[in-house]
């Protein structure tokens, strides 16, 4: 029996296309990140939400911020964790004053949301020692919420980072869900944040 043996007429083109294939194979987002869905837990609401990495540190309570409504803050940070592909994964809540914010009136309750996410933003941007370069923002609905969901990039240590923001407004509680990864991976790691974003359960 005679064995043929097919050769490539451009070995360095098949080397090529397998270097790609297996690039590609090893980088985040190509393939589909096996998300499990975990429970998050606040002061006042929880959230489940589908997470590639096993999250090992539920929020615990930090000094109050200086603003006004709030109470007090809950916070976890994530920088390493098996399976995670991000930089970072924070979660923090801002519990609300109820009855400071119930006699607020209508025209502060409506505000508040978006002075709560500025206020975030100047926190975190402060404790990472990053300056912001740009931002985008989009309304979405998060179980049955109206929430946003940025992507803002910035300078890290010389180098341009994104990170996709979720900030969820509910009642007595305020959550920010962050994950920060290099810019350049935006249409792969940018993506895979957005999915676990719009993965987001509320539990009352």
């Amino acid at each position: 029996m005679k064995i043929s043996i097919i050769r490539p007429h451009n070995p360095g083109l098949l080397a090529m296309m397998l270097a790609i294939i297996m690039t590609c194979a090893l980088m985040a987002g190509c393939g589909d990140a096996k998300l499990t869905t975990q429970t998050v837990q606040g002061t006042k609401t929880a959230i489940q939400i589908d997470l590639p990495f096993t999250l090992e540190n539920q929020l615990k309570e930090e000094q109050i911020p200086q603003m006004a409504y709030i109470q007090s803050l809950s916070e976890s940070t994530t920088t390493k964790a098996k399976g995670m592909d991000f930089h970072l994964a924070q979660f923090m809540t801002f519990q609300l004053d109820a009855d400071k914010f119930a006699a607020a009136g209508a025209e502060v309750q409506q505000a508040f949301p978006q002075k709560a996410a500025n206020f975030y933003l100047k926190l975190f941007e402060k404790h990472a020692q990053i300056s912001e370069t740009n931002r985008d923002v989009k309304d979405v609905t998060i179980d049955g919420h109206a929430a946003k969901i940025y992507t803002i990039t910035c300078k890290m240590k010389g180098e341009d980072e994104n990170f996709k923001l979720l900030a969820l407004p509910l009642d007595g509680e305020i959550w920010f869900v962050n994950f920060a990864y290099p810019k350049e991976h935006e249409d792969d790691r940018g993506k895979l944040a957005e999915k676990i974003l719009q993965s987001v359960k509320v539990q009352q």
